[in-house]
């Protein structure tokens, strides 16, 4: 064997820098790092297409549970009816924000029946006392009893606007 041969288990001199390393001396390298950039691509790819599709049924049981949400409001309070509930309800509610609506919205409407009653019955009364000095001044002639200036129609009119 001559001295400028090299045999498999001796490696020739040279000035190479030992830093820098070469992919294309590794079998396979560039190869192996595009398939590994071409999986993480298509990795990426399917995640973006999970969340895609994780949000759209995410939208879907919102909606189904918005659905439910109003036919039970519905079942509750037959006065509240779709109508009123597309033009009065907040736009973008959640199932819990519409029913949460609901209920202050009827206790809202509760309370101000409950104050109308009471108007009504000071009214009622005050009506019914306005009457009572009428037919009191009818009887007595044409003059209401507590009339200050002999006008009586017109002093039971100004008690009955207060």
């Amino acid at each position: 064997m001559s001295e400028n041969t090299t045999d498999a288990t001796t490696m020739p001199e040279t000035d190479t820098d030992t830093t820098q390393t070469d992919t294309t001396a590794e079998p396979g390298g560039e190869r192996e790092e595009g398939k590994l950039s071409r999986e993480n691509a298509r990795r990426r790819i399917e995640a973006k297409e999970a969340r895609e599709e994780a949000d759209r049924l995410r939208a879907e049981l919102d909606a189904i549970k918005l659905q439910q949400a109003r036919e039970a409001i519905q079942r509750e309070h037959a006065e509240l009816t779709d109508t009123i509930l597309d033009k009065y309800a907040p736009k973008d509610a959640t199932a819990d924000q519409l029913t949460q609506w609901a209920e202050d919205t009827i206790a809202f409407v509760d309370e101000i029946n409950e104050q109308r009653k009471t108007t009504a019955k000071k009214d009622d009364s005050a009506l019914k006392q306005g009457l009572a000095s009428l037919r009191r001044m009818h009887q007595g002639g044409g003059t209401y009893a507590g009339s200050t200036t002999g006008n009586g129609i017109k002093d039971a009119a100004n008690k009955l606007q207060r």
